[in-house]
């Protein structure tokens, strides 16, 4: 039986709907998170590191830094609900296999996100925070900034997250018939060298970050 078309209105208007659910989900757990951000702030701030407070160096570094965390925490945090709205938008689209596959690939993208953040917060961000102090007390003393570090521990997270989402992806590629590995062994020159960009674009810019990023992948 052909199913019943809908006219371009019908689907402008369940987007618009969709996008009106994620946005009040979004800002709902933005105002919610902006509470306990500070906190979880300061606790992030102090992961690998035993030196002194990270430092200030403007009236609205900390309110802007806790207002980033803020959104990314409710963005990562409230994406069951949103991801719930997104999957009702796009599931007259699909058939029943694919809703299988698509709920496979999100649950497994949730464990491997966090085995990503875990593993970064365990030993990844507290090894190069170490590291790169212990170089830097040869060139002169370490007086870093909350944002600047922020900035470097959220790199790492991202980075270290997307290692572990990719090797997902292709370990269900894989299962469900997506790529062989015949595949896989025809285009590993050109993944190789795509590692090494990946490693150069996610982690910070030094070499060792973006060994400890590539290596893995390939």
């Amino acid at each position: 039986m052909t199913p019943l078309l809908q006219p371009l209105s019908h689907h402008l208007e369940e987007l618009r709907s969709f996008l009106f659910k994620f946005f009040l989900i979004v800002g709902l757990g933005f105002f919610f998170m902006i509470w306990w951000a500070p906190d979880i702030v300061h606790w992030l701030l102090q992961q690998g590191r035993e030196e002194d407070p990270l430092l200030l160096l403007s009236p609205l570094e900390g309110f802007s830094l806790v207002c980033r965390f803020a959104f990314w925490g409710s963005f990562v945090g409230t994406s069951p609900l949103w991801l719930i709205a997104c999957l009702r938008f796009v599931q007259p689209a699909l058939h029943s296999h694919e809703k299988k596959w698509l709920f496979s690939l999100l649950i497994g993208s949730y464990v491997a996100l966090s085995i990503g953040v875990c593993g970064s917060l365990r030993w990844f961000l507290p090894w190069s925070s170490t590291f790169f102090a212990s170089f830097n007390q040869r060139i002169g003393q370490n007086a870093w900034s909350a944002a600047n570090y922020a900035e470097f521990a959220l790199s790492i997270l991202f980075g270290v997250s997307c290692l572990a989402e990719i090797c997902f992806l292709f370990f269900w590629s894989l299962t469900k018939g997506l790529l062989s590995a015949e595949q896989l062994l025809y285009y590993r020159r050109w993944w190789v060298l795509g590692s090494f960009i990946l490693g150069a674009l996610l982690t910070p810019p030094d070499v060792v970050s973006q060994l400890c990023m590539a290596v893995p992948l390939i």
